[in-house]
């Protein structure tokens, strides 16, 4: 139970007082801040760096967008594939054990490796 102050019209003790105590205290041992240390330093300029064109970089993004389909169709062939093992299993097989939704997620990464590796050969030859 909490102590009651003695006199009801002063605020109850502050519980960090002593802590603040203690960081208010200095040290009596310690040594002088120099000068040096004591002025606010200015910032440095900064340095304009300046991008140079590379000739021989391509400017055609078309090999990166194609790896970027590839990996998107393979993560939403799983989570469309789970949706659906998801809607199975809460509306027409509700109550049941969740081999559905498995089942439904395991279709969705067998296929989704099929279809990478198929994309993937087909833009190897391309």
């Amino acid at each position: 139970m909490p102590e009651k102050p003695a006199n009801p019209d002063q605020p109850p003790p502050d519980p960090f007082r002593h802590a603040a105590a203690r960081l208010a205290r200095v040290d009596p041992t310690a040594p002088e801040i120099p000068e040096e240390l004591r002025r606010p330093v200015d910032a440095p300029e900064p340095d304009v760096i300046k991008w140079k064109h590379d000739p021989n970089a391509s400017k055609d993004t078309s090999g990166m967008m194609k790896a970027f389909a590839l990996g998107l169709n393979f993560t939403y062939g799983v989570i469309g594939m789970g949706l659906l093992g998801w809607i199975l299993q809460r509306w027409v097989f509700p109550g049941g054990a969740p081999w559905v939704l498995l089942g439904c997620l395991f279709a969705g990464l067998i296929a989704g490796m099929y279809l990478f590796i198929r994309e993937a050969n087909r833009v190897n030859r391309a």
